[in-house]
């Protein structure tokens, strides 16, 4: 009995010390984007990536929070995957071109359609 005790107490140990390491960090970016489709795609695109707990992208402010694991992710890694403008990471051409009328960001706002 005492062996069981030591073992489910060392199991115990065990997974609370590997949770414990894991950091749960808490970012805002700013992200180019134009509507509602914007909105769909940029939060799609980050909850793809593993380790992202949150993602909400507000069109007004073009900022996206995060909440995310440090040590399944980096933040150049769910900017990367998102696939529009950041102030660190600009979309590729191919992909900017891909998106719909709306969504180009870079020639028009949603208002100019």
């Amino acid at each position: 009995m005492k062996n069981m005790f030591t073992l489910l107490l060392a199991l115990a140990f065990i997974s609370f010390g590997n949770s414990s390491f894991a950091k749960t960090i808490k970012q805002t970016i700013t992200i180019s984007g134009n509507c509602g489709s914007c909105k769909e795609r940029i939060e799609e695109a980050a909850y793809s990536v593993k380790g992202v707990k949150k993602a909400v992208w507000n069109k007004n402010s073009k900022e996206l929070k995060l909440v995310f694991n440090d040590e399944k992710t980096t933040i150049k890694d769910i900017e990367t995957a998102i696939g529009h403008d950041t102030k660190s990471v600009i979309a590729p051409l191919a992909v900017y071109k891909k998106l719909p009328g709306c969504c180009a960001y870079r020639e028009r706002s949603c208002e100019d359609h």
